[in-house]
């Protein structure tokens, strides 16, 4: 452990960076294969926001393995999710009032 110039230890930003840059081409590697699952860090690392993480979650199936305690999605349905609820000019987008669609 290297310290700086008062003694404290030094953060290796570097390190914390290319660490940070791995898990994120990871979670977008995983992207190209339909058959992979995500969790929620991985949606967290590809910049969603909790809440975001949270609804994703429930309109997509979940995964949920034996023994380990955390959820996954799989990419195909994430991707399907996105595919269905992007607007591109060729229908209209649903205005949402608190919780009913108008």
């Amino acid at each position: 452990m290297t310290r700086d110039d008062q003694g404290s230890p030094a953060h290796d930003t570097e390190h914390t960076t290319a660490t940070s840059r791995g898990r994120s081409r990871s979670a977008e590697t995983r992207l190209q294969n339909p058959e992979a699952v995500l969790s929620r860090g991985d949606l967290r690392e590809l910049g969603y926001e909790r809440r975001a993480v949270d609804a994703i979650f429930r309109a997509c199936p979940v995964v949920s393995i034996p023994g380990y305690a955390r959820p996954l999605i799989r990419v195909a349905d994430y991707l399907a999710l996105l595919e269905q609820h992007t607007y591109r000019g060729d229908r209209v987008r649903p205005c949402h009032v608190g919780g009913t669609v108008l």
